[in-house]
């Protein structure tokens, strides 16, 4: 027997509710000391969350799913997740957690909504009525990421005989005042090199660079850094805070084989803020657009919300065998295939970039990590994992445009995160606007429950 046979509308909610509190959390692991030190890879993130994903769909087992089936729509769901998750992993890195998962939300909300109401024909009590909830929701989800992204950053002193590096890690070469910085490039006095070191982690934030700096001639892309007097190596990081930078223990793989690459190329490998950067100055160079790391990881989730708010729309046209949670496991199966296509699609490229050299494109790709990032990986995986499982319960009992809608209100969730355990808004008028614009989306919440038709059988059979 089914373990949801006799669950009504009720159990769609709880279940959204329950995906708000894991999806509002599972970046927060993102956040941890390992990941900042490290500066992981996103698509290396990214799949330690398929694969924990992939592991917990068998416990549908033991939720009344006789037996585990597959449908192709699997892949179609996991084509639109795992890219938009990676992005997603790049913009919490660059541009940080509340304003990354703000921009994410809201963007999902309205495409979930569109796809619900006016595709599938999902019905509602007053369309206007519905329309106006789901404007709520966005105006408060943008809200709180705006009130949370308004947080002091003073700038420390930083003594006028030292090297300053631009929103990078650093370190001294010996006593010459080589500078080596993040994303493969070094400079000594005014003259930008590249380094055939890497430690995997970097910062950025051009924000940072303040006016009593400028005696340090700079440009904020890292095109051109004059140093002055090198005698020691300073850096900043995302917090604004600055130390004395330690050197590198560890020699990164990539840049051994990638040695020539010019500035801005993006790397094979690097962590995040490395590939943002090489992002930016490649559309930079090309007159594209010229936009800060921060501003390059917001497009990026823009993007990725746009493409992964669809996730759930495979759940509607899969078979009545493989739809409820009996579409759990061909989610993960599909996913564990794009997954897995993505890395042969990236040793493919670092296979033509590096001379047609396995062993070259081997060395190229990022590290796992697996000693530090198999628990802050493990538990983002498991996280997601249970707010997906909920998401498609929801979805199944008050449908996409209702149902997914409301699960893209973890914003509530994140932003207490922020506020209470990490200490990011300090500023009290930040609090109370981000306070207000919490109760602009639960009146949405509320105001959208209203509208929703409850039909007569689960929008979604199981």
């Amino acid at each position: 027997m089914f373990l949801f046979d006799n669950c009504t509308a009720s159990c769609g909610y709880l279940a959204a509710f329950a995906s708000c509190a894991t999806f509002g959390s599972f970046c927060v692991p993102m956040k941890s000391r390992v990941c900042k030190k490290l500066d992981v890879d996103p698509l290396v993130f990214q799949t330690y969350k398929t694969l924990v994903c992939l592991l917990t769909s068998f416990a549908v087992l033991f939720l009344g799913v006789e037996r585990l089936t597959f449908s192709p729509w699997g892949i179609m769901s996991g084509l639109f997740w795992v890219p938009a998750g990676t992005a997603h992993v790049c913009a919490v890195r660059t541009a940080g957690l509340a304003i990354s998962q703000g921009t994410a939300s809201s963007i999902a909300v309205m495409v979930s909504f569109g796809w619900g109401i006016f595709v599938f024909g999902e019905q509602v009590k007053s369309l206007t009525s519905a329309c106006s909830a789901i404007l709520f929701m966005v105006m408060g989800i943008i809200g709180m990421s705006y009130f949370s992204s308004l947080k002091a950053a003073p700038l420390k002193s930083v003594p006028s005989d030292s090297s300053i590096t631009l929103g990078f890690k650093s370190k001294t070469l010996a006593d010459t005042g080589d500078i080596e910085l993040m994303g493969g490039l070094k400079y000594s006095g005014s003259e930008i090199s590249e380094s055939d070191e890497e430690d995997g982690s970097s910062t950025f934030d051009s924000d940072l660079i303040k006016s009593d700096m400028e005696k340090q001639t700079m440009l904020h892309n890292t095109q051109e850094v004059i140093q002055k007097a090198p005698m020691r190596s300073y850096s900043l990081d995302c917090d604004g805070n600055s130390g004395m930078a330690r050197p590198s223990r560890k020699r990164s793989r990539i840049n051994k084989y990638d040695s020539k690459s010019k500035l801005g190329t993006p790397k094979f490998g690097g962590g995040a803020h490395a590939i943002v950067l090489g992002i930016a100055n490649v559309l930079r160079q090309r007159k594209v657009a010229d936009l800060s790391v921060e501003q390059m990881g917001l497009v990026l989730t823009a993007v990725g919300a746009c493409w992964g708010g669809s996730v759930m729309v495979p759940l509607h046209y899969a078979g009545s065998e493989t739809q409820g949670l009996n579409f759990i496991f061909s989610f993960a199966v599909g996913a564990t295939i794009v997954n897995l296509g993505m890395w042969i699609i990236r040793y493919k490229y670092a296979y033509i970039k590096l001379g047609n050299s396995h062993k070259a494109a081997y060395e190229s790709l990022p590290a796992f990590h697996l000693r530090k990032m198999a628990l802050p990986g493990g538990i983002s995986g498991l996280l997601w994992s249970i707010g997906n499982m909920c998401s498609i319960i929801s979805v199944t009992y008050l449908g996409q445009g209702v149902g997914y809608s409301v699960t893209q209100s973890a914003m509530l969730i994140s932003g207490m995160w922020g506020i209470f355990y990490f200490h990011e808004i300090t500023n009290s008028n930040a609090i109370r606007g981000w306070m207000a614009s919490a109760c602009l989306t639960i009146t949405g919440i509320l105001l959208l429950s209203f509208n929703h038709v409850t039909p007569s059988e689960p929008v979604l059979k199981h």
